[in-house]
């Protein structure tokens, strides 16, 4: 199976389709697999590496504190390993964060950054609310309780009474093992320090693809267009109508499409 070691660490990432080099990062909880519905689509153009985050899925346990810059530590790693000198980034919400980090400190190697759903202002209001009750959740300790809550933040209702909760089986948590609830712990504690943080007042300026679903609870559109155009200056925006927070699972067919018509212009 194909492992990379970094920073003391064994992770799991995978390989699929062929052109140019695409890296797809994983948000809080999620897996690789949460990027099947782009495997699908995007391999036909491009070569997609997936990466489980530290203590997810394949990727070794973490039971000691992890920041975005050990993540983003481990891109760099991930890179080095697959001979890669350049490459997109695509990350979903937390796996944005990870992105846009590891462009701060590496931007030679950044084709162009696709930010799905990335979290801007500092934790509050809807966000705030969503690290608590998650955090709630864990103490529970039923993995059931924890991915429902997690689910009623991602998604719409419509689309979660159409997908009947196997969604999250699918792409977050395929078997107890791949649930370690103080990862979880520590990602939440990685995303509201790094949001705390003033990593997010330096411009980027690569080309940067910013998606978001115009139903997203977490990280509501309206709140963030001055925010984002002010941080990355050379964005292209997109809103996906009817999509939750988890816009490249709800609606996977437009999602595939923007970033393919964005890819193809770079």
């Amino acid at each position: 199976m194909p492992y990379f070691e970094s920073n003391r660490s064994k992770l799991y990432y995978r390989t699929i389709g062929s052109g140019p080099p695409v890296v797809l990062i994983s948000g809080l909880a999620a897996h690789h697999r949460s990027w099947g519905l782009q495997f699908i689509d995007l391999k036909k153009w491009f070569k997609l590496i997936a990466i489980d985050n530290r203590g997810v899925g394949k990727s070794d346990g973490r039971t000691e504190e992890l920041t975005i810059e050990d993540m983003a530590s481990d891109i760099d790693a991930l890179l080095t390993m697959v001979g890669v000198e350049k490459v997109h980034l695509i990350g979903s919400s937390m796996g944005g964060m990870i992105a846009v980090e590891y462009a701060s400190i590496n931007s030679k190697r950044i084709s162009s950054l696709i930010l799905s759903s990335l979290p801007i202002q500092k934790p509050s209001g809807p966000l705030e609310t969503f690290v608590s009750d998650l955090n709630l959740a864990l103490q529970n300790g039923c993995p059931e309780s924890f991915f429902k809550t997690l689910a009623s933040y991602l998604f719409t209702s419509d689309f979660l009474r159409d997908e009947q909760f196997g969604i999250m089986a699918d792409f977050f948590a395929k078997s107890p093992g791949d649930y370690c609830p103080e990862t979880i712990f520590w990602q939440l504690h990685a995303i509201r320090k790094w949001l705390g943080s003033k990593k997010l007042e330096k411009r980027c300026e690569c080309p940067c693809l910013i998606v978001s679903g115009s139903e997203d609870k977490l990280v509501p559109p309206e709140t963030t267009v001055e925010a984002a155009f002010r941080i990355f200056p050379h964005a292209t925006r997109k809103i996906i109508q009817g999509a939750g927070h988890a816009v490249h699972i709800e609606k996977s067919k437009e999602f595939n499409k923007i970033v393919c018509d964005f890819l193809w212009d770079q």
